[in-house]
């Protein structure tokens, strides 16, 4: 995937909303610090604390997890708090649901709905396996995972690179 890091130091932890039919594709990196996965524009970091997550709400979706050199497990945020992974006395009042999947397409295919911005490929693709309600994904180097939230974002992310210290992903996502 040809995205680039550059400009990564610049980008904003303010919460800046996606723009409804706004096309995104970035790469993001996660770390113990900061697993959790925001789709908003990309004006603002992907990878927040989860001392964030009461002021980010509706915008947090995913939790990366570490579990040791080049593996990694992935649940929705709804998901950690059921889990006792995060802190249950977080509000929960302004949150979405969050499902996440794994589709079976190829790196190619992923670039190729990512550096084209086929919305239609991207949200079939979410819609098709994020119905079967999967709670924790396990990730290795090369996985490909769909997210589809209620409030209508679809996104796709390849893991890159998995270490104990860090998760570098390629992503694209709209929010409809």
């Amino acid at each position: 995937m040809v995205l680039s890091l550059m400009g990564h130091q610049n980008l904003s932890d303010e919460i800046i909303l996606a723009e409804r039919g706004e096309f995104y594709a970035y790469t993001a990196e996660f770390t113990p610090d900061r697993p959790v996965f925001v789709l908003m524009k990309c004006k603002a970091n992907k990878n927040r604390p989860v001392e964030q997550l009461p002021v980010l709400g509706s915008e947090a979706n995913v939790l990366f997890q570490f579990d040791g050199f080049n593996q990694a497990r992935a649940c929705s945020v709804e998901t950690a708090k059921l889990q006792g992974l995060i802190d249950p006395r977080v509000n929960w009042q302004s949150w979405v649901e969050t499902h996440l999947g794994l589709p079976n397409i190829s790196t190619r295919e992923f670039e190729r709905i990512c550096s084209q911005k086929d919305v239609d490929r991207l949200v079939t693709t979410c819609m098709e396996v994020c119905s079967k309600e999967e709670k924790f994904l396990d990730l290795a180097e090369g996985s490909i995972v769909a997210v589809a939230t209620s409030d209508g974002k679809y996104g796709l992310f390849l893991l890159e690179e998995i270490s104990s210290e860090s998760i570098l992903i390629a992503a694209c996502h709209v929010r409809l």
